[in-house]
């Protein structure tokens, strides 16, 4: 075993495959303390967890200078600098601060504001699920938490998550909406943020402490928050699973049943079940099966063949056009491409707003679509057109 001056060493190399992970004499007791704490904070978890993975990751461009590997790990207000050096691991700083105003991703508990009438997040990120609040639930009792999908802040996804989690679970018979009493937690993540690595690493971190503290804790993901779930179960796959943890899904940017259900097996989490807007035409399934959703079809003769193309959606109209487009019930557009060009339509301002009192179903489309129809719990279109 080699010896590095000024490190103390406190991973071995994994079966002579990974690398060996030293520390720096003076940051030795602030790791093995954070080590020790990680169940106290996400964050913590997230460090823990990769530095097992720096460990664990075969030796391959092993460098002689240090300084042309430098590379630093963050969670929230946890930050970790080390340096690939001769196929060891030596870690420089350990960093704890005392609190994240880093507001793009982050675990906040949500409580119902009596004198606003509104749900709303603690002021500042929280560092765990609070085994203190739970609700009853099916079997006893659980913590409820939801990812977010796409909301403009916080604020709106803390007052309208609680809708999709109340109306999964109930539908699903796991509570009634009359124990929605106290907290629960909102895993935030900022509009295009929910594809990136950071985010399912701090979400795998979350849900990996409740599995560590023996929390049950039912899950709601909604809409776009389905990418960083993904993303999230490949790191649990490779590590650690799940235990004692539910997901239901509201509304998700992932099609596939049968794929979501995987998910949460690879995660060893439990799938209870799906709520779906089958108004949003960002989903293919939407666009594959609208005719079946609108009903009738009737052609409205804009293209040259009697029906209508995505060109031809796209080219500019007079008023005189937008008007007959009206006239002839844009609801009753054919299936497929013609429901997906009405999309196009809308996009380039070709159909008004007066078409929208025309047709409730077109109406919750482009709610769904290009409004905020999406982040509303679907039980019919009118409740979308209130978006």
């Amino acid at each position: 075993m080699k010896n590095y001056a000024g490190y103390t060493q406190v991973y071995a190399g994994f079966q002579g495959a990974g690398r060996t992970v030293y520390v720096k004499n003076e940051m030795v007791d602030i790791v093995q303390q954070a080590l020790k704490d990680y169940r106290k904070s996400y964050h913590l978890t997230t460090i823990f967890r990769q530095v097992v993975g720096l460990n664990a990751n075969p030796l391959q461009g092993k460098s002689l200078n240090p300084a042309g590997d430098a590379r630093t790990i963050a969670s929230g207000n946890v930050t970790l600098k080390y340096y690939m050096f001769n196929g060891v691991v030596l870690i420089q700083l350990l960093a704890i601060g005392h609190g994240n105003d880093d507001r793009r991703v982050g675990l906040y508990s949500v409580a119902y504001d009596p004198d606003d009438k509104a749900w709303l997040p603690s002021k500042s990120s929280v560092d765990s699920l609070n085994g203190d609040h739970q609700w009853r639930s099916e079997g006893g009792t659980a913590h409820y938490a939801a990812v977010s999908g796409r909301f403009d802040n916080l604020d709106d996804a803390s007052d309208r998550l609680v809708e999709h989690v109340v109306g999964g679970y109930s539908k699903a018979k796991y509570l009634i909406p009359h124990d929605a009493e106290g907290p629960y937690s909102v895993f935030w993540v900022e509009k295009g943020q929910h594809k990136k690595p950071e985010a399912a690493q701090q979400l795998a971190s979350v849900i990996q402490h409740g599995t560590q503290n023996k929390l049950p804790v039912n899950w709601l993901v909604h809409g776009e928050g389905a990418h960083t779930f993904k993303n999230m179960s490949k790191l649990l796959k490779a590590t650690a699973q799940a235990e004692n943890q539910n997901v239901y899904f509201s509304n998700p940017s992932i099609d596939s049943e049968n794929q979501l259900k995987q998910l949460c097996a690879d995660a060893g989490m439990n799938f209870v079940g799906l709520n779906t807007s089958y108004r949003d035409l960002r989903r293919w399934s939407t666009l594959k099966n609208v005719g079946a959703e609108i009903g009738k079809a009737a052609a409205i003769g804009l293209g040259s063949s009697g029906t209508v193309s995505a060109a031809d959606g796209l080219r500019p109209l007079g008023g005189g056009g937008a008007t007959k487009i009206v006239e002839n019930g844009v609801d009753a557009l054919l299936s497929g491409n013609h429901f997906a060009t009405l999309s196009c339509l809308v996009a380039t301002g070709v159909i008004v707003a007066g078409m929208v009192k025309k047709s409730k179903t077109i109406g919750a489309g482009i709610s769904c679509t290009f409004g905020k129809g999406n982040q509303r719990w679907y039980v019919s279109d009118k409740d979308l057109l209130q978006s």
